[in-house]
């Protein structure tokens, strides 16, 4: 494991302790899940952006990303 140090508003930090205590673990774990799910949140809406972009549409309604995102997350549900 690597250690990182990163700057947080005072107030995400009370929020953050007090998530990780009521949930039991450790400040470093939930840190590194909020992390980890952020990037792929992130890869996802970018991957999206390009399928949606290789479409060729020249017109593509703006909530076409958030569609995908809805139906990505469906099928995560199925799973």
């Amino acid at each position: 494991m690597s250690r990182v140090t990163v700057s947080i508003p005072n107030k995400l930090e009370e929020v953050l302790k007090k998530f990780a205590e009521g949930q039991r673990e450790s400040v470093s774990k939930i840190a590194s899940e909020a992390i980890e799910y952020y990037l792929s949140v992130q890869k996802r809406r970018k991957l999206g952006q390009k399928v949606l972009d290789l479409v060729g549409k020249q017109k593509v309604s703006p909530n076409a990303l958030k569609e995908l995102e809805l139906g990505r997350s469906d099928c995560d549900s199925r799973i």
